[in-house]
């Protein structure tokens, strides 16, 4: 591994000692997530270029509870694939899901938005989780589908740099990507 994480303050200015050259880089800051977080079951972090989150998959029992298993996940799951006319499937773990999308018979920009709204949905469900345990002003369960429509419509607007129609979207994302 080798890394050593040290931002050093500088005359005003942050120092990043991960590349050795003192400048932040995105390929410096995964190598370290990889090769020293990650090593629970030698899974990669993944770059989702439509939604820059990384998803770090730990194999940790709740996190397949929590994003997979659960009430929440799997009917939130569900409402995601019948708003994108996909037929529903149910997924124990992130490798199971991953197969299954790398699997599935679309082009792969319309994989892409299908993969975004996902991780969005899983931001989300993690942000309602944190907020029921921390804050007394979590949203209602009823409320997060509605929380993953639009920011899933948001971070792939936005991102990929296209007039995605918002009533079409609404729809079926399908329809105003095709």
């Amino acid at each position: 591994m080798g890394y050593c994480l040290a931002l050093e303050e500088l005359l005003g200015e942050w120092s990043w000692s991960l590349d050795g050259v003192g400048s932040f880089s995105v390929a410096s800051a995964r190598r370290f997530i990889d090769e020293g977080l990650c090593l629970v079951d030698g899974s990669p972090t993944r770059w989702v270029k439509l939604v820059p989150i990384k998803v770090c998959h730990e194999g940790v029992e709740s996190t397949n509870h929590l994003f997979f298993s659960c009430s929440v996940a799997t009917t939130i799951a569900s409402r995601i694939l019948v708003w994108w006319g996909i037929p529903n499937m149910d997924f124990s773990s992130y490798q199971v899901w991953l197969s299954w999308i790398e699997e599935l018979k679309l082009r792969k920009e319309v994989k892409d938005y299908l993969e975004g709204s996902m991780i969005v949905a899983w931001w989300i469900i993690r942000s309602f989780r944190n907020r029921l345990i921390f804050s007394s002003d979590a949203p209602s369960k009823a409320c997060l589908f509605d929380l993953i429509v639009y920011h899933s419509y948001i971070w792939c607007n936005v991102i990929a740099k296209r007039n995605i129609d918002w009533l079409g979207w609404l729809k079926c994302p399908l329809t105003p990507i095709m």
